[in-house]
């Protein structure tokens, strides 16, 4: 007996629709881990070293559990991620960067310009294995501009006031209690509000 390609992906498609209607079929269960298997193996859970740096198959798993810079539409074109503005100055010699207020890292701290610059330097270095540390290495002269300790009148945008209200790394001081001095805050906020 011959069956044609189409017979045969026919009856394939018909058994799968029909598989639903089988006894003892797999279900996800509320409150249960879900396995998702996946063709690639992932060396590494850092996106920056080695052959992950460039391989697109494993890039797209790092979308999926890492946040981007910029992101990449599916038009191709490039849209708002951590860095929420970007452009040239007026002699296209440096870029700017705006990253986004509202970000804070798994543990609470804020995400801040210094994590880019940070990133940025590392993706640079040799021993990091990176395929295309050569163009990350030509990039340099960081300058983190609008970040200000203080800025008189103007609470919500002083560094030092939202470091005093957060708990662990970031936490200004650092060491000492876990417990956030609310009298404190209130104090350095109508200090600075206070400022011209």
């Amino acid at each position: 007996m011959r069956i044609s390609r189409r017979e045969m992906v026919g009856g394939g498609l018909a058994i799968a629709a029909g598989a639903h209607l089988l006894p003892g079929r797999a279900r996800a269960q509320a409150g249960k881990t879900l396995t998702i298997a996946y063709n690639v193996n992932l060396p590494s859970w850092d996106p920056t070293v080695g052959p992950s740096a460039v391989n697109p198959t494993i890039q797209s798993l790092y979308q999926a559990v890492f946040d981007q810079y910029v992101v990449q539409k599916p038009d191709l074109s490039f849209g708002p991620g951590l860095i929420e503005k970007w452009g040239w100055n007026a002699d296209k010699t440096k870029i700017s960067l705006q990253v986004r207020k509202d970000v804070l890292w798994h543990d609470g701290s804020p995400f801040t310009p210094e994590d880019i610059v940070w990133s940025l330097e590392r993706a640079a270095k040799k021993e990091t294995g990176n395929p295309i540390q050569f163009v990350w290495s030509k990039v340099g002269n960081f300058k983190i501009d609008g970040a200000k300790l203080l800025v008189p009148g103007r609470p919500e945008k002083s560094i030092l006031l939202e470091r005093m209200k957060m708990t662990g790394l970031g936490r200004m001081p650092h060491i000492g209690s876990r417990v956030v001095d609310e009298q404190a805050v209130r104090i350095v906020h109508e200090w600075i509000k206070g400022m011209e």
